[in-house]
């Protein structure tokens, strides 16, 4: 983890600046990872109610879930954010990660219109991110404090003291689908804590 807070660039990307990834880079696509998989979830439960009730699944493809710029401003903690930030700026942070193949977006009227979602490219990175919050709990006393600082939701600092507690018996994928699976059920505060954690870790 860079000491600014970004993370480094995967495998294969060169670290200039456009390839390392900020907090709000990492909220865009957590957030658009938690609404796909939601979404996927629910298609793949009343695809099978069809299969009890009508003994047929759905053959419509699914479509992925796109957020605007506007969207993303409504949601974006501003404590992961410059005072000064712009929609300008959010919409370029979003284009740096579509030029790298991790958002995918679409044509549109004004930059704040501008819609994106995220690739399979940009859920593999977001999972990768989160399986590295495993070097952030090896030291069980420094994770605790650094989720004591956190303000506000008790619930998610218990989700997140329960990862630390399974560490040793969770690989770094499973510790990554269990806290995307979180990442679903606490939505934007818990990206934002996790964010924060990871920021943290040396």
């Amino acid at each position: 983890m860079a000491a600014n807070g970004e993370s480094q660039a995967p495998e294969g990307e060169h670290p200039d600046d456009k390839s390392r990834t900020t907090p709000l880079q990492i909220f865009a696509l957590s957030y658009l990872y938690s609404e796909e998989s939601t979404q996927r979830q629910k298609e793949q439960f009343l695809d099978s109610q069809r299969l009890v009730t009508h003994h047929w699944r759905s053959s419509v493809l699914s479509r992925p879930i796109y957020m605007t710029v506007r969207e993303l401003i409504t949601i974006l903690p501003l404590s992961i954010v410059p005072e000064t930030l712009t929609a300008q700026e959010v919409y370029e942070q979003l284009n740096i990660l579509a030029d790298r193949g991790l958002l995918e977006g679409k044509g549109y009227l004004s930059e704040e219109q501008a819609s994106y979602y995220v690739t399979g490219t940009g859920m593999l990175f977001i999972k990768r991110y989160y399986a590295g919050l495993s070097k952030a709990i090896k030291d069980k006393r420094v994770y605790e404090e650094n989720i004591e600082s956190i303000e506000g939701n008790g619930k998610i600092k218990e989700f997140l003291k329960g990862i630390g507690g399974k560490l040793k018996e969770r690989s770094q994928e499973e510790i990554a689908d269990e806290v995307l699976s979180g990442v679903r059920t606490y939505g934007p505060l818990l990206i934002t804590s996790l964010i924060h954690i990871v920021t943290k870790s040396p």
